[in-house]
Formats: C-alpha cells, structure tokens, sequence
C-alpha cells in the first residue's frame, strides 16, 4: 500500500506520541532447535495498538483509534519520516529492560534494524544499554533487514565485527531477496542467515522454490553459517527444511507472536502443542 503523503505525517505523529509514552507494544515469536526442539531464541516485533487511550504518562483529550496497518507499512512510514533510528533504540532499550527484569530468560532476543541504523553510534548505544542494565551482550541478535542497499559496505561490515566482537549476535535477514542475496554474504561476516518465508511456504508444491530453498541453505553452510527458517506454517514445511539441513525454524507452526511480558520461555517443544 503506497500511503499518500499527509497521511503518513498524520501515522507519523501517532508513532511519536506512543514511542515518547512507551505505549509501542513488543510481541515475540520463538525459535527452535529443528533436532532437539528446544527453544534457542525468539524474535522481537514493534507493534503499534490501534487505539490510544488516556493514561497518567500521557494526558489526551479523547482517546482516538489508529489505522490498522502491518508492521511493515508502520516501519515503511517510520522510514520516510526518519524515525527509524528511534525506533530501534526504543525496541532495543525495552529489550534490554525486559531481559534485566527477568533474568530467568536465557535465549537471545533478536530485533530488526536498517543498514542505515547499524553505525558506530549504534554500537556505542548498545554498549550503554548493556551496561546500564547489566544484561549479557550475548542475548541480544541484530537482524539486518534489507529495506535499502547499504550506502557503504565496507562500513556496515566493519560495525557488525564490532557487535560480534562484544559478544553480540548478527543475522541477515530474508536471505533470497533483494540486496541481502550474495553481496552480503561476501562483504559481511556474520553468525546466520534467516531464509524468506516465501520460499519455505512454496516448497512443497513448487520446484522452482524448493530448488532455490535447497540452493540458499547449501550455500549458508558451505560458508559455515546458521540457517534460520521462517514462517513454517505446516508438519510439510518442516519436514522439508529439516531434509534441507536447516538448523532453527520460527512460524505458526510453533507458535504466534506472544507479548514479550507474557511470552513463556519453554525448554522443549511439542509441535502438536503449537499447531494453531
């Protein structure tokens, strides 16, 4: 959907009012070992509430209802109106908050963020965090999205050495589409690849994306890489990545996005529990 130009301003302020108020909602979905199915991991989304009611943080005249939009089209309007950054060092710092307040969470969590928002200063944020709430670097995973082409490839490696080198995980996103394809793969030395959902929910009735699927997973082990499957919806699906080698998987098969304050950190999974 392309939003028209005073509309976006118009989502745009509604974002800025819930982030200055803490009144985004963070949702996670776990991650699971495809052998032991065991939880390894679990990702964190942004989502906006559709309605915004008076609270003591933040005085309103009239509580007021937002367009129901998917979490794309929101980042879509946070990118255009330059908003990203603090978005991701929002999500980031609830992150952190979350991980200090229960400590019994052992799992990293993993978020998205642009190549725009990956920089020195991000690095230098993170290490703040960090600190301020004594949490341990290695239950934090940046994903990289692949929203825009990096304006400097070279950079962009550079600073997720530095995040690895603090212990910090990095992913690349999507793996499959768009810039993440092969020139990542060569410029950028990280820990794993999550593969598109549209070629895993493809698979089993399409050759084309069950070559191309068995093609991206070869590739990401070739070059040692952890292989990160997404949006497994069915028992097929899965039995086609686990052929595939895959290592992790994530979708409804599992489980829905949970609120990250409600999520319940399982040490083992029973798909037929999950199936929704």
């Amino acid at each position: 959907m392309t939003l028209l130009k005073h509309s976006e301003t118009k989502l745009a302020n509604h974002l800025v009012h819930a982030l200055n108020h803490n009144r985004l909602e963070l949702y996670a979905q776990h991650q699971v070992d495809i052998v032991t199915r065991k939880v390894v991991g679990a990702e964190v989304f942004l989502r906006v509430p559709e309605q915004m009611t008076q609270s003591a943080r933040w005085p309103i005249v009239t509580p007021f209802n937002i367009p129901r939009l998917e979490t794309e089209q929101w980042i879509q309007v946070a990118s255009h109106q330059g908003l990203i950054g603090s978005i991701t060092q929002w999500l980031v710092k609830r992150i952190a908050v979350f991980l200090s307040e229960n400590p019994e969470v052992n799992i990293p969590l993993s978020f998205n963020a642009p190549p725009c928002v990956i920089t020195v200063d991000f690095v230098k944020y993170i290490e703040k965090i960090i600190k301020t709430y004594n949490i341990s670097p290695s239950l934090l995973c940046v994903e990289i999205t692949e929203s825009e082409k990096p304006s400097d490839i070279i950079l962009l490696g550079n600073v997720i050495n530095e995040l690895r080198s603090k212990g910090i995980k990095v992913v690349i996103d999507d793996l499959g589409c768009g810039y993440s394809t092969m020139s990542y793969l060569v410029d950028l030395n990280v820990d794993a690849v999550k593969i598109d959902k549209n070629f895993i929910q493809k698979a089993p009735f399409h050759n084309g994306a069950f070559a191309v699927l068995k093609s991206l997973i070869d590739l990401a082990k070739t070059i040692n890489l952890e292989v990160i499957c997404e949006g497994v919806e069915t028992e097929r699906q899965l039995e086609i990545v686990k052929s595939l080698g895959g290592d992790i998987v994530q979708g409804y098969l599992i489980n829905r996005p949970t609120p990250l304050e409600k999520i319940l950190i399982k040490n083992s999974w029973n798909s037929e529990e999950y199936i929704h």
